[in-house]
């Protein structure tokens, strides 16, 4: 089995008060990473020869706003996340590989502190609620996209939380 890891780009991390001072509170981040893999399959009959690792994406993007106040009674955030076509079954001579397609999500997230041991806290995951879709590499040509054949598809929904923590000692 071999792996090889391309390119990895370090995260990058960007406060907004050098535009204007208002907007100190405020903090952009994101990073991507690039991987390829090619893993080596026994040689069994009828068993595909190579195939990329399975779960690994060749490519993930995650990027987020981060807000804070002065006085930290303030938080909120939005975080952006999307992952590229990754293999979820290897196939074999007879039937090809299955697919999950990129998934694209956005989170937010929110607290205000309203007393020195009470915080109010909110999040919404899967704002977008896009739908998860596998795909069957029906031309094996290894490149996974919505020209291959769904096979299944649903949308995991939405989750929203809400409550309020209250720190009982220091």
């Amino acid at each position: 089995y071999t792996l090889s890891l391309h390119d990895a780009l370090p995260i990058w991390r960007r406060n907004l008060k050098h535009l204007s001072p208002a907007l100190r509170a405020i903090t952009l981040v994101s990073n991507l990473t690039l991987q390829q893999s090619r893993m080596q399959l026994p040689d069994l009959p009828n068993q595909l020869d190579h195939s990329r690792l399975q779960g690994q994406s060749p490519y993930v993007i995650n990027a987020g706003w981060y807000m804070q106040n002065d006085s930290a009674t303030l938080q909120a955030s939005l975080l952006y996340n999307v992952f590229g076509p990754r293999v979820f079954a290897i196939g074999s001579a007879f039937y090809a590989s299955t697919a999950e397609l990129p998934f694209h999500s956005l989170d937010a997230l929110g607290s205000w502190r309203f007393t020195k041991r009470c915080t109010a806290q909110f999040g919404v995951q899967n704002l977008l609620n896009e739908q998860v879709r596998m795909v069957l590499d029906i031309n094996r040509d290894g490149h996974f996209n919505t020209s291959d054949a769904l096979v299944k598809r649903y949308r995991p929904g939405t989750c929203v939380t809400a409550g309020i923590r209250v720190q009982l000692s220091h």
